[in-house]
């Protein structure tokens, strides 16, 4: 339990990292404006995503291997990372889904539109065949030094 307290802390740490990117101009830069941030948990509904089996050990009774999705636990990570977040008081913070719904791309960007979010962050997991893989991946509009708000589109000329 407290290595996932411990990976939670460390993404809400990260987005509160990133924060210091929110351009200066956007509707949410003054001081008395909470920074609205939208957390777009992937997948969800019929697209699961990656999918791992998982070995669950328990202090009695035998190991369980469990099947992990990356719907479920994208929406755990960010339904956790948005508690974290509010807890600061500087963020307003939404998800695009709250439950295993699908979500299109179109819907999801118009959401973070809607909020005016100056940050929207989609949550996903990777997998691989080997047990020694690890790390993260982040990527990052190609054209951020545009300054555009989080649910623009990076490859339309401004």
């Amino acid at each position: 339990m407290k290595r996932r307290q411990t990976a939670w802390l460390l993404i809400a740490a990260l987005i509160m990292g990133m924060i210091g990117f929110v351009p200066a101009g956007t509707a949410r830069a003054a001081a008395d404006k909470k920074i609205c941030i939208v957390l777009d948990p992937g997948h969800g509904g019929s697209d699961a995503g990656t999918t791992a089996s998982v070995i669950q050990t328990a202090a009695s009774g035998p190991a369980v291997t469990v099947q992990v999705k990356e719907k479920d636990l994208s929406l755990k990570v960010a339904e956790y990372t948005k508690e974290i977040l509010e807890k600061d008081g500087r963020f307003e913070v939404y998800l695009t889904r709250e439950t295993d719904k699908a979500v299109s791309l179109a819907d999801r960007a118009a959401f973070a539109r809607d909020k005016k979010a100056d940050l929207l962050l989609s949550m996903h997991f990777n997998s691989a065949s080997s047990l020694t893989a690890n790390g993260a991946e982040i990527w990052e509009s190609a054209k951020v030094s545009d300054h555009r708000p989080a649910y623009e589109d990076p490859h339309q000329d401004p």
